[in-house]
């Protein structure tokens, strides 16, 4: 299991919690969006059983996990984990797909065909409603990170495959943090011109946006 962090106060975690809401909510206003248009997901793979049942009392439902063990402990152990929702924010290998659509409802790092198949492979076997999964994009092109390079051609591969996955609902784009400076004209071109592609292959209209 992930090694923890020290475990954090609740009076700190409602402290950071709140300016979070903040900044989330000024970078919506810049963008003339409503704050609650944003899906607030905390990332809780350093931290413990105590605070995430001290995230729920205040208000948070979102959690993300990269490693599918750990996630699969922290489920069994909340009483309050029928209200969470869950997010894999890790790597996926294609063997651990049965495992995670039973535990996530939104994979945010689906990164090749494969990974997509899988998913939706085994999320049809257990009847439940389509996973929600997002296309991760290596922006960079960093060769020591997973995700698709930033190439309009490597998404529309995957996407034409959109029709055969009946399990899958792709809502959206993850993008890795980079740089400013690694942010190239052309790749933000790139990124853009396939968030496009996305929206014109799923039929969503422009109030789309990713989970």
């Amino acid at each position: 299991m992930t090694e923890m962090s020290a475990p954090i106060p609740f009076e700190k975690l409602q402290m950071n919690l709140a300016r979070v809401r903040q900044e989330i909510g000024e970078a919506a206003a810049r963008a003339n969006r409503k704050s609650d248009a944003a899906r607030l997901v905390a990332v809780t793979k350093y931290v413990g059983l105590d605070e995430i049942q001290n995230l729920c009392a205040l208000g948070i439902k979102d959690f993300g996990e990269s490693r599918i063990q750990d996630a699969e402990k922290k489920c069994k152990a909340l009483p309050c984990n029928r209200e969470l929702h869950w997010h894999l924010i890790g790597h996926l290998q294609t063997n651990k797909a049965d495992k995670a659509v039973k535990i996530f409802e939104t994979v945010h790092s689906i990164d090749s065909l494969r990974v997509a198949q899988a998913l939706n492979k085994e999320r049809g076997k257990i009847g439940q409603l389509p996973l929600f999964g997002l296309i991760e994009i290596n922006v960079a092109g960093e060769a020591n990170k997973y995700g698709l390079r930033p190439e309009i051609t490597e998404i529309c591969d995957l996407l034409k495959h959109y029709s055969e996955l009946k399990h899958l609902q792709i809502v959206g784009l993850m993008l890795q943090q980079v740089e400013k400076p690694l942010l190239e004209k052309g790749v933000k071109m790139e990124v853009t011109q396939a968030a496009r592609e996305l929206l014109a292959n799923k039929g969503y209209s422009e109030e789309f946006g990713a989970r």
